[in-house]
């Protein structure tokens, strides 16, 4: 356990642990491991005179379908989420939401500096934030019927990723809190993953159809 830098304690997980950990919300490592390595593959195949955003936009969004259809076949009630654009897989049983998400350099790495996103955040993925730090604050279009007395709550998980040389970087982590530029960089958890080898470079910007998710920039050599 180590200390934010705005000291709350960060849960890290590594190995074992984090094998753990994850099984505790209903995920594996392959499951995560392999949206990623699926959005990777997808990305490879896409022509060099294809528009410049594409490849970070095949990649993106062939990460999210993957990890949907690994996840939802697992029992524990998993199911997709579009509201408001925010696109997420989410787990009534584990009170569990994932986005994907780009990440900076210290992805995947153990320790303070800690990661932030690779770019300021837009309103909705900072309320979902909130939400994680404040179960008071609901989130829209989650939760049920509005005139429930208990409506269901979910922490949303990032699934960040950073790209470099041959490699992606990844973590699934829970983040806190956001700095006045917007950029998230506080986590109350971050569960390690193994880098995953890719064919070429890439980094990771960030992009979704309603301008709050990641994408994935992929230089050819």
């Amino acid at each position: 356990m180590s200390i934010s830098p705005i000291g709350r304690p960060v849960l890290e997980y590594a190995g074992a642990d984090a094998v753990q950990r994850l099984q505790s919300l209903g995920l594996t490592v392959d499951s995560l491991r392999g949206a990623v390595e699926r959005g990777s593959e997808h990305r490879q195949n896409v022509s060099p005179l294809s528009p410049k955003m594409y490849p970070s936009l095949v990649m993106w969004a062939q990460t999210t379908q993957a990890l949907r259809e690994l996840l939802i076949p697992s029992g524990r009630d998993w199911e997709p989420n579009s509201e408001w654009n925010y696109e997420t897989v989410d787990s009534i049983a584990t009170r569990t939401a994932i986005v994907v998400v780009g990440g900076n350099s210290r992805t995947g790495r153990a320790g303070p500096p800690y990661p932030s996103t690779d770019r300021p955040r837009g309103p909705m993925t900072r309320h979902r934030v909130d939400r994680n730090s404040d179960p008071a604050v609901p989130i829209p279009g989650l939760g049920g019927d509005a005139a429930s007395d208990a409506p269901v709550r979910l922490r949303t998980w990032f699934l960040m990723i950073y790209g470099a040389r041959n490699r992606v970087q990844v973590e699934l982590s829970l983040p806190t809190s956001y700095d006045q530029h917007n950029y998230v960089g506080n986590w109350a958890e971050r569960i390690l993953l193994d880098d995953i080898d890719t064919d070429g470079d890439v980094s990771v910007e960030g992009w979704e159809p309603d301008g709050e998710g990641p994408t994935v920039s992929v230089h050819r050599r």
